[in-house]
């Protein structure tokens, strides 16, 4: 729990800034390959996602995240440290 109401209203912007880059900038290009990916929760300048359809399976997923995913996150959000799998 986060007693400072401040940093609280900040987590929520850096969580809905996420959530918009990965839906506007990441889902097309994973959807274009029979997969998609959902922010789940960002906590501890870490963001946890879900990966169904062809990613969830797919041997690539982890180097898509390190590359593309994670790579652009922190570029936008420096609040960003790295992107795992859930």
């Amino acid at each position: 729990m986060n007693p400072n109401p401040a940093d609280a209203a900040t987590d929520a912007e850096v969580a809905a800034l996420i959530e918009s880059l990965i839906a506007e900038r990441q889902h097309p290009y994973v959807e274009g390959d029979g997969g998609e990916i959902a922010p789940v929760s960002c906590r501890d300048r870490a963001v946890r996602v879900a990966l169904c359809g062809a990613c969830s399976g797919s041997p690539f997923s982890s180097g898509i995240l390190r590359a593309s995913v994670e790579r652009r996150l922190r570029y936008r959000v420096s609040e960003v440290v790295w992107v795992a799998p859930i």
